[in-house]
């Protein structure tokens, strides 16, 4: 059974679209040693930013290292809450034998579903949460992300890439249908269904569901 970690409605925007001023949302920062620290966190979220600004109780304003950092769990005053893990983002070359780090460095990544046989995430370039409704916008830079990670990987591989509308990029399906294929070798019988066009685009949540189930 699949834990769906956001319950949103989940808006991708071009990346010019709007411009917000800094809001604080409260949160919880889990460090990489473990530390965890109740705090309230600056919105917009930069996916590639160096430092995270941050409010502690005492009302002082600190920028945290954002490599000292492995989650953020935000929380609105709506009630909505979402998730971010700082991972290294992996993608397939063209011969698909093996992925490939891209960029030098970690990024801020939405964790959209977890199981414990593997995460999904979305990564765009910045995070912004709309005052009415409070749902997430993802603003995509040049593309936004899809990226699964099994535990022990080394990062999340990209196994769907999607343009400022939310659909495929052009003449990327074929591609990331043998990136698919690629990934999910390990199950002979996912890879026949991911090859007879069984998961097209939008369906990244039910190919998991598959591996996982």
């Amino acid at each position: 059974m699949i834990f769906r970690t956001l319950t949103l409605l989940l808006f991708i925007q071009l990346a010019f679209a709007s411009t917000y001023a800094g809001e604080l949302y409260s949160a919880t920062l889990t460090y990489t040693d473990g530390t965890v620290q109740e705090v309230s966190i600056e919105f917009p979220l930069d996916a590639n930013k160096k430092t995270v600004t941050i409010k502690k109780p005492t009302g002082e304003e600190v920028k945290i290292d954002s490599e000292l950092l492995h989650l953020i769990e935000m929380r609105t005053s709506e009630g909505k809450e979402y998730t971010f893990e700082r991972i290294q983002l992996l993608a397939y070359g063209a011969k698909q034998l093996e992925t490939k780090p891209v960029g030098k460095t970690k990024g801020w990544a939405i964790l959209f579903d977890s199981d414990p046989k593997m995460s999904y995430y979305i990564i765009g370039a910045e995070y912004k949460v709309k005052k009415k409704s409070q749902d997430l916008e993802i603003v995509p830079g040049a593309y936004v992300a899809h990226a699964f990670m099994r535990p022990g990987e080394a990062g999340a591989t990209a196994l769907q890439s999607s343009d400022g509308g939310g659909g495929v990029m052009i003449g990327q399906a074929k591609f990331f249908q043998r990136a698919q294929a690629a990934y999910f070798r390990d199950s002979p019988e996912l890879v026949e269904r991911i090859l007879s066009d069984e998961f097209k685009k939008d369906l990244l949540d039910k190919l998991m569901e598959a591996y996982c189930e």
